[in-house]
Protein backbone atom coordinates (compact mmCIF):
# COMPACT_ATOMS: atom_id res chain seq x y z
CA UNK A 1 0.00 0.00 0.00
CA UNK A 2 2.89 2.65 0.95
CA UNK A 3 4.26 1.78 -2.75
CA UNK A 4 1.33 2.46 -4.27
CA UNK A 5 0.62 5.38 -2.02
CA UNK A 6 3.93 6.90 -3.04
CA UNK A 7 3.19 6.27 -6.73
CA UNK A 8 -0.07 8.17 -6.61
CA UNK A 9 1.84 10.94 -5.01
CA UNK A 10 4.61 10.48 -7.38
CA UNK A 11 1.65 11.22 -10.29
CA UNK A 12 -0.12 13.30 -8.82
CA UNK A 13 3.06 15.62 -8.60
CA UNK A 14 3.60 14.94 -12.55
CA UNK A 15 0.07 16.41 -13.02
CA UNK A 16 0.75 19.74 -11.25
CA UNK A 17 3.78 20.47 -12.75
CA UNK A 18 2.38 19.99 -16.31
CA UNK A 19 -0.61 22.10 -15.59
CA UNK A 20 1.98 24.69 -14.43
CA UNK A 21 3.80 24.01 -17.61
CA UNK A 22 0.54 24.97 -19.57
CA UNK A 23 -0.65 27.80 -18.00
CA UNK A 24 1.74 29.77 -19.77
CA UNK A 25 2.80 27.48 -22.79
CA UNK A 26 2.11 30.55 -25.54
CA UNK A 27 4.87 32.10 -24.46
CA UNK A 28 7.38 30.44 -25.04
CA UNK A 29 5.72 28.60 -28.81
CA UNK A 30 7.93 31.01 -30.62
CA UNK A 31 11.29 28.70 -29.79
CA UNK A 32 9.79 26.00 -31.39
CA UNK A 33 10.51 24.85 -34.89
CA UNK A 34 7.73 24.84 -37.64
CA UNK A 35 8.01 21.44 -38.14
CA UNK A 36 7.69 20.39 -34.65
CA UNK A 37 4.23 22.16 -34.47
CA UNK A 38 2.35 19.38 -35.63
CA UNK A 39 3.84 16.89 -32.94
CA UNK A 40 3.66 19.58 -30.22
CA UNK A 41 -0.56 19.50 -31.06
CA UNK A 42 -0.62 15.94 -31.15
CA UNK A 43 1.71 15.61 -27.74
CA UNK A 44 -1.17 17.92 -26.04
CA UNK A 45 -3.84 16.18 -27.75
CA UNK A 46 -3.35 13.15 -26.01
CA UNK A 47 -2.40 14.58 -22.94
CA UNK A 48 -5.65 16.24 -23.22
CA UNK A 49 -7.27 12.70 -24.34
CA UNK A 50 -5.87 10.92 -20.96
CA UNK A 51 -7.17 13.64 -18.80
CA UNK A 52 -10.00 13.07 -19.76
CA UNK A 53 -10.04 8.96 -18.98
CA UNK A 54 -8.23 9.44 -15.51
CA UNK A 55 -11.05 12.22 -14.64
CA UNK A 56 -13.41 9.41 -15.67
CA UNK A 57 -11.68 7.24 -13.56
CA UNK A 58 -11.53 8.98 -10.53
CA UNK A 59 -15.49 9.95 -10.44
CA UNK A 60 -16.22 6.24 -10.74
CA UNK A 61 -13.90 5.79 -8.12
CA UNK A 62 -15.39 8.57 -5.96
CA UNK A 63 -18.88 7.03 -6.79
CA UNK A 64 -17.91 3.14 -5.92
CA UNK A 65 -16.45 4.42 -2.48
CA UNK A 66 -19.81 6.38 -1.74
CA UNK A 67 -18.09 9.53 -2.25
CA UNK A 68 -20.54 11.18 -3.73
CA UNK A 69 -23.76 9.70 -2.64
CA UNK A 70 -22.34 10.86 1.49
CA UNK A 71 -21.84 14.31 -0.19
CA UNK A 72 -24.58 17.21 -0.23
CA UNK A 73 -24.35 16.69 -4.20
CA UNK A 74 -27.53 15.68 -5.37
CA UNK A 75 -26.31 13.65 -8.50
CA UNK A 76 -22.76 12.66 -9.74
CA UNK A 77 -23.07 15.38 -12.45
CA UNK A 78 -23.41 18.05 -9.65
CA UNK A 79 -20.54 16.92 -7.64
CA UNK A 80 -18.69 16.58 -10.54
CA UNK A 81 -19.63 20.13 -11.65
CA UNK A 82 -18.43 21.40 -8.10
CA UNK A 83 -15.12 19.57 -7.58
CA UNK A 84 -14.24 19.58 -11.51
CA UNK A 85 -15.04 23.07 -12.11
CA UNK A 86 -13.43 23.75 -15.85
CA UNK A 87 -14.84 20.75 -17.15
CA UNK A 88 -18.71 21.31 -15.70
CA UNK A 89 -20.20 21.35 -19.44
CA UNK A 90 -18.89 18.26 -19.59
CA UNK A 91 -21.00 17.01 -16.12
CA UNK A 92 -23.61 14.46 -17.77
CA UNK A 93 -21.44 12.96 -20.05
CA UNK A 94 -18.32 12.46 -17.76
CA UNK A 95 -21.11 11.03 -15.00
CA UNK A 96 -22.39 8.34 -17.41
CA UNK A 97 -18.75 7.10 -18.51
CA UNK A 98 -17.84 7.08 -15.06
CA UNK A 99 -21.08 4.51 -14.53
CA UNK A 100 -19.93 2.15 -17.47
CA UNK A 101 -16.53 2.16 -16.43
CA UNK A 102 -17.91 -0.24 -13.68
CA UNK A 103 -20.05 -2.13 -16.01
CA UNK A 104 -19.04 -5.91 -16.04
CA UNK A 105 -20.46 -6.58 -19.35
CA UNK A 106 -18.55 -3.36 -21.66
CA UNK A 107 -14.88 -4.54 -20.89
CA UNK A 108 -14.41 -3.40 -24.53
CA UNK A 109 -15.73 -0.03 -24.27
CA UNK A 110 -14.03 0.05 -21.01
CA UNK A 111 -10.35 -0.38 -22.36
CA UNK A 112 -11.57 1.96 -25.61
CA UNK A 113 -11.83 4.50 -22.98
CA UNK A 114 -8.13 4.27 -20.79
CA UNK A 115 -6.73 3.74 -23.93
CA UNK A 116 -8.20 7.01 -25.27
CA UNK A 117 -8.93 4.82 -28.93
CA UNK A 118 -12.64 6.99 -27.77
CA UNK A 119 -13.75 9.81 -25.95
CA UNK A 120 -16.07 9.70 -22.55
CA UNK A 121 -18.91 11.10 -25.00
CA UNK A 122 -18.48 8.43 -28.01
CA UNK A 123 -18.05 5.83 -25.11
CA UNK A 124 -21.33 6.78 -23.44
CA UNK A 125 -23.44 6.80 -27.36
CA UNK A 126 -21.89 3.48 -27.84
CA UNK A 127 -22.92 1.97 -24.96
CA UNK A 128 -26.19 3.28 -25.27
CA UNK A 129 -26.54 2.33 -28.97
CA UNK A 130 -25.31 -1.16 -28.17
CA UNK A 131 -28.10 -1.28 -25.36
CA UNK A 132 -31.14 -1.27 -28.32
CA UNK A 133 -29.68 -3.88 -29.98
CA UNK A 134 -28.40 -6.66 -26.81
CA UNK A 135 -31.71 -7.77 -25.90
CA UNK A 136 -32.22 -8.95 -30.32
CA UNK A 137 -28.07 -10.44 -30.43
CA UNK A 138 -26.90 -13.78 -30.33
CA UNK A 139 -24.22 -13.74 -26.95
CA UNK A 140 -21.49 -15.02 -29.54
CA UNK A 141 -22.32 -11.91 -31.79
CA UNK A 142 -22.83 -9.44 -29.25
CA UNK A 143 -19.03 -8.73 -28.78
CA UNK A 144 -18.28 -8.35 -32.61
CA UNK A 145 -21.19 -5.74 -32.57
CA UNK A 146 -19.88 -3.88 -29.84
CA UNK A 147 -16.22 -3.90 -31.61
CA UNK A 148 -18.15 -2.63 -34.77
CA UNK A 149 -19.61 0.18 -32.68
CA UNK A 150 -16.00 1.56 -31.28
CA UNK A 151 -14.44 0.76 -34.71
CA UNK A 152 -16.85 3.27 -36.01
CA UNK A 153 -16.96 5.35 -33.14
CA UNK A 154 -12.62 6.04 -32.75
CA UNK A 155 -13.42 7.27 -36.84
CA UNK A 156 -16.58 9.27 -37.05
CA UNK A 157 -17.56 9.31 -33.00
CA UNK A 158 -20.88 9.90 -31.86
CA UNK A 159 -22.89 10.56 -34.77
CA UNK A 160 -21.15 7.81 -36.48
CA UNK A 161 -22.34 5.02 -34.11
CA UNK A 162 -25.84 6.24 -34.17
CA UNK A 163 -26.12 6.28 -38.11
CA UNK A 164 -24.38 2.40 -37.62
CA UNK A 165 -26.85 1.17 -35.97
CA UNK A 166 -29.80 3.20 -37.37
CA UNK A 167 -28.86 2.35 -41.11
CA UNK A 168 -27.78 -1.18 -40.08
CA UNK A 169 -30.03 -2.27 -37.81
CA UNK A 170 -33.67 -0.08 -38.19
CA UNK A 171 -36.12 -0.93 -36.06
CA UNK A 172 -34.34 -1.38 -32.99
CA UNK A 173 -34.98 2.00 -31.28
CA UNK A 174 -38.53 1.54 -31.35
CA UNK A 175 -39.51 -2.26 -29.03
CA UNK A 176 -42.90 -2.08 -31.02
CA UNK A 177 -41.55 -2.51 -34.01
CA UNK A 178 -41.91 -6.15 -35.60
CA UNK A 179 -39.92 -8.18 -35.70
CA UNK A 180 -39.82 -9.50 -39.19
CA UNK A 181 -39.65 -5.84 -40.03
CA UNK A 182 -36.13 -6.07 -38.55
CA UNK A 183 -35.54 -9.17 -39.99
CA UNK A 184 -36.15 -7.60 -43.66
CA UNK A 185 -33.71 -4.29 -42.65
CA UNK A 186 -31.12 -6.96 -41.44
CA UNK A 187 -31.00 -8.46 -44.82
CA UNK A 188 -31.46 -5.51 -46.89
CA UNK A 189 -28.50 -3.72 -45.06
CA UNK A 190 -26.11 -6.34 -45.48
CA UNK A 191 -22.55 -5.46 -47.75
CA UNK A 192 -19.45 -6.17 -48.37
CA UNK A 193 -16.61 -3.86 -48.53
CA UNK A 194 -16.90 -1.12 -51.08
CA UNK A 195 -21.10 -0.99 -50.53
CA UNK A 196 -21.49 -4.20 -52.52
CA UNK A 197 -24.39 -6.88 -50.44
CA UNK A 198 -23.54 -10.15 -50.99
CA UNK A 199 -25.62 -12.20 -53.92
CA UNK A 200 -28.73 -12.89 -53.21
CA UNK A 201 -28.50 -10.49 -49.83
CA UNK A 202 -30.92 -7.18 -51.12
CA UNK A 203 -29.55 -4.36 -52.29
CA UNK A 204 -26.97 -1.82 -51.12
CA UNK A 205 -29.39 1.19 -50.13
CA UNK A 206 -27.00 3.15 -48.35
CA UNK A 207 -23.70 5.71 -48.56
CA UNK A 208 -22.26 3.63 -46.03
CA UNK A 209 -20.37 0.49 -46.38
CA UNK A 210 -22.16 -1.73 -43.74
CA UNK A 211 -20.08 -4.51 -42.80
CA UNK A 212 -21.41 -5.27 -39.34
CA UNK A 213 -22.47 -8.61 -38.59
CA UNK A 214 -25.74 -9.97 -39.23
CA UNK A 215 -26.61 -11.00 -35.41
CA UNK A 216 -30.28 -11.58 -34.59
CA UNK A 217 -31.42 -13.91 -32.62
CA UNK A 218 -34.64 -14.60 -35.26
CA UNK A 219 -34.25 -17.48 -37.70
CA UNK A 220 -35.74 -16.05 -40.43
CA UNK A 221 -33.20 -14.41 -42.52
CA UNK A 222 -31.31 -15.86 -44.92
CA UNK A 223 -28.04 -15.30 -46.32
CA UNK A 224 -25.89 -17.04 -48.36
CA UNK A 225 -22.75 -18.97 -46.66
CA UNK A 226 -19.37 -17.65 -46.89
CA UNK A 227 -15.99 -18.82 -45.66
CA UNK A 228 -13.56 -15.66 -44.45
CA UNK A 229 -12.31 -15.20 -41.58
CA UNK A 230 -14.42 -12.39 -39.12
CA UNK A 231 -12.22 -9.65 -38.47
CA UNK A 232 -12.76 -6.34 -36.67
CA UNK A 233 -15.09 -4.80 -38.40
CA UNK A 234 -15.19 -7.43 -41.57
CA UNK A 235 -18.04 -9.76 -40.15
CA UNK A 236 -19.92 -12.43 -42.40
CA UNK A 237 -23.36 -12.37 -42.24
CA UNK A 238 -23.97 -16.03 -42.16
CA UNK A 239 -22.12 -17.27 -39.62
CA UNK A 240 -23.82 -15.40 -36.98
CA UNK A 241 -27.57 -15.12 -37.93
CA UNK A 242 -29.09 -17.80 -35.26
CA UNK A 243 -28.14 -20.87 -38.14
CA UNK A 244 -30.33 -19.20 -41.07
CA UNK A 245 -27.36 -19.43 -43.12
CA UNK A 246 -26.71 -23.13 -42.56
CA UNK A 247 -30.71 -24.37 -43.46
Amino acid sequence: MAGQTALLADRRDAVSSCADALRDLHTVLFQCGSSELGNLAGELAELRALCGAGLADVIAEARTRGVIENSHHASTAAWIADVAWHSRREATTLAKTSALLRSPDLDAVVDSVRQVDVDPGTAVVVATEFDKLAPDLREEAKPIVLDQFLAVGAEHGPAGVRRLRQESWPGTASRASSRNTRNAAAARSTCLPGGKPPPGCGTTGSPWTMRAARCWKPRSVRCPPRNPTPRRGNVTCGRWVGGAAQR
